[in-house]
């Protein structure tokens, strides 16, 4: 065999190994249960004071209290999860307020604690969040996530000013809590920003054993036969039935106004069972551009879509009303979200 054949065998036999090694490491995702196309994202949060410039592609929490139109915020750390508002603890450490330059303390000195909501749908989420104080000083820092702790006593150094764990959840109760954990007093948790996906196909149905009961016999029981005279009635006539033109329900339905999204799932499960008991077919929603976008190509559509979910689950068909201009569509000088935007093709 000529040198040149046994270089172009080797080389193909290199080519063939390369393609397979390839292959298998870009099976290995699949082969562990998980994929690119495993989790889809729905949130992206930085917390900062109310006067620093928002980032690019993130939704900012200045530490308003939560608001269930906004279906995120902060609240006590008590059972009644009672809305706080925590923006007197928001802090930033650098006049260029880029991402790790920015938190809130969760635990603040002189000031009533909190912990942070996420309304969602009960289900699987990945939570990455970061913690920690961009001076590199300051508490200890430890965080759980729907009560699984996430984050573990971590003290910030010059070196290692933050930290950043992920963590899959489940979540029951349609919100996601993010809880600062203090075994004492010297715990100082400092949030600084926080990433929510829903995990995709998590939910199995279980599957009961199947029960199997012994086979009951009765005995027959026999009845004697019994002969009833035959009646006559005299005949009835009804009088004729004039039946209303169909199609009617389908153009019957409610309207409901903005705060409708801050109402419970109870309340709005009772006024839904209200209206189909009508005849009803259709409600009209108000779907708040103000809230669902607050900076520009970030959208927030969470309890939007949990509403909408629960008219279609009675049902309903839903009729989109989308309002009210958030501040950065407005006119130069207009404060009022009634404002007509300043560009019409930004709201089409």
């Amino acid at each position: 065999m000529s040198a040149t054949s046994r270089r172009a065998r080797y080389a193909f036999g290199s080519t063939v190994v390369a393609l397979l090694l390839a292959l298998l490491l870009g099976a290995l995702p699949y082969l562990q249960g998980a994929s690119a196309d495993s989790t889809r994202e729905l949130v992206r949060v930085s917390f900062r004071p109310a006067n620093t410039p928002g980032l690019t592609g993130w939704r900012t929490d200045n530490g308003a209290p939560f608001d269930a139109r906004r279906a995120y915020g902060w609240v006590r750390d008590n059972a009644g999860h009672t809305p706080v508002s925590m923006t007197q603890a928001a802090v930033t450490r650098s006049a260029r307020a880029a991402r790790s330059d920015t938190f809130i303390a969760m635990q603040p000195p002189k000031q009533k604690w909190g912990r942070w909501d996420l309304a969602v749908a009960p289900g699987t989420y990945r939570v990455t969040v970061t913690v920690g104080d961009p001076s590199g000083s300051g508490a200890h820092s430890s965080l759980a996530v729907e009560g699984q702790k996430v984050v573990d006593d971590f003290h910030p150094t010059k070196a290692d000013r933050t930290d950043t764990e992920t963590a899959d959840v489940r979540v029951t109760d349609g919100r996601l809590t993010l809880d600062p954990l203090y075994p004492n007093r010297s715990t100082n948790t400092k949030l600084v920003s926080v990433v929510v996906s829903v995990v995709l196909g998590d939910d199995t149905p279980t599957t009961q054993p199947p029960t199997t009961q012994p086979p009951t016999t009765q005995p027959p029981t026999t009845q004697p036969p019994t002969t009833e005279p035959p009646t006559t009635e005299p005949p009835t006539t009804e009088p004729p039935v004039t039946v209303p033109p169909s199609g009617l329900g389908s153009q019957t339905g409610f309207g409901t106004g903005g705060a409708y999204m801050s109402e419970s799932d109870a309340d709005i499960n009772r006024e839904f069972d209200g209206m189909v008991s009508t005849g009803a077919t259709w409600v009209r929603l108000p779907i708040l551009w103000s809230s669902i976008e607050q900076s520009p190509g970030v959208y927030w559509w969470s309890r939007q879509e949990q509403v909408v979910g629960l008219a279609r689950a009675h049902g309903l068909h839903v009729i989109a009303n989308v309002s009210y201009t958030p501040k950065w569509a407005r006119p130069a000088g207009c404060q009022d979200m009634k404002c007509a935007p300043a560009d019409v093709d930004q709201y089409a």
